[in-house]
């Protein structure tokens, strides 16, 4: 099956294009919300009430569950998400399609952080590890098909 959106599974990188790239797929991934938000400046007339809305950014902010205990090794797994946190990273939502890109260059990728990796259990009575991860863009991101 093809998409323009791609149908692939989540993944980061890290100095993507540089010496230091590292891939991270993220496999076991449900993806929970995948989000514009849009910043607005309205302006509004006191003579007439009218008002203008001019659109300032839009940011991104996508939220996962990973299914931490499929993973052969569940603590390395972790301990290289969490050495991620707040660091900026290229952002796939689907590996085979393009990462987000910036709203001033779609040349160029929007940078995402790693905001949250929250562990708790999917399942009190078998005590299931996940993980609720949260992207957030750093930058404002050209939507293109995404809206």
């Amino acid at each position: 099956m093809s998409s323009i959106l791609g149908v692939g599974v989540p993944q980061m990188v890290y100095d993507r294009g540089g010496a230091g790239e590292v891939t991270i797929p993220l496999p076991y991934s449900v993806v929970l919300s995948s989000e514009p938000s849009t910043e607005l400046l309205v302006n509004e007339s006191d003579i007439d009430g009218a008002r203008e809305v001019h659109s300032r950014a839009t940011h991104w902010t996508v939220e996962i569950m990973y299914h931490l205990f499929k993973e052969a090794d569940p603590i390395t797994k972790y301990g290289i998400l969490t050495s991620y946190k707040n660091t900026p990273v290229s952002f796939y939502l689907h590996d085979d399609a393009s990462p987000f890109t910036q709203a001033a260059d779609t040349n160029a990728d929007a940078m995402f952080a790693l905001k949250e990796v929250t562990p708790f259990y999917l399942e009190t009575s078998r005590y299931k590890d996940g993980l609720r991860l949260v992207f957030e863009s750093m930058e404002p991101v050209h939507v293109g098909v995404f809206v």
